[in-house]
């Protein structure tokens, strides 16, 4: 690639919204958010190798996918809102709806369960929270100006 493009992650927006989605829905953003980042998704298959394969060849066979999850941290305000719901919704074991904005425009759409783990703290520095998403079914990706793929 000639001309590579990179983005500063400044101004992604993580979102989150009562389930179920629909094309009312408002989503709370997720603030103080300082890391982001996805697991692989993983596709879990089987070995139909069985007589009749032709050769030493295995056959292995799709049986199902999924779609990882996405860990997160920030800075730990108790008062803030949005770290409130998101500890609500993990105490109610509640599914949310999120949608993920990057700076590039574009946005990953699905639903989630969370886990957030207990503020760190560190006398030299912010308290932290940290949690994860995991995915729930499939992720629907819209790149900018592109149409909807869903994985």
């Amino acid at each position: 690639m000639a001309n590579p493009i990179g983005y500063a992650g400044r101004g992604t927006q993580v979102q989150f919204t009562q389930v179920p989605v629909t094309g009312g829905s408002v989503y709370t953003p997720l603030t103080q958010l300082s890391k982001f980042s996805k697991t692989g998704a993983k596709l879990k298959m089987d070995d139909i190798t069985c007589l009749d394969s032709p050769g030493d060849v295995e056959f292995p066979s799709p049986v199902s996918l999924s779609n990882g999850s996405y860990d997160f941290e920030g800075v730990y305000n108790p008062q803030d809102a949005s770290i409130q719901a998101m500890q609500t919704a993990f105490a109610a074991m509640a599914q949310l709806g999120y949608k993920i904005i990057l700076v590039d425009g574009t946005v990953f759409t699905g639903l989630c369960y969370v886990e957030v783990n207990t503020p760190t703290v560190d006398v030299y520095k912010n308290n932290r929270y940290s949690g994860k998403m995991n995915i729930f079914g499939l992720e629907t990706v819209t790149p900018q100006g592109g149409a909807p793929i869903q994985e």
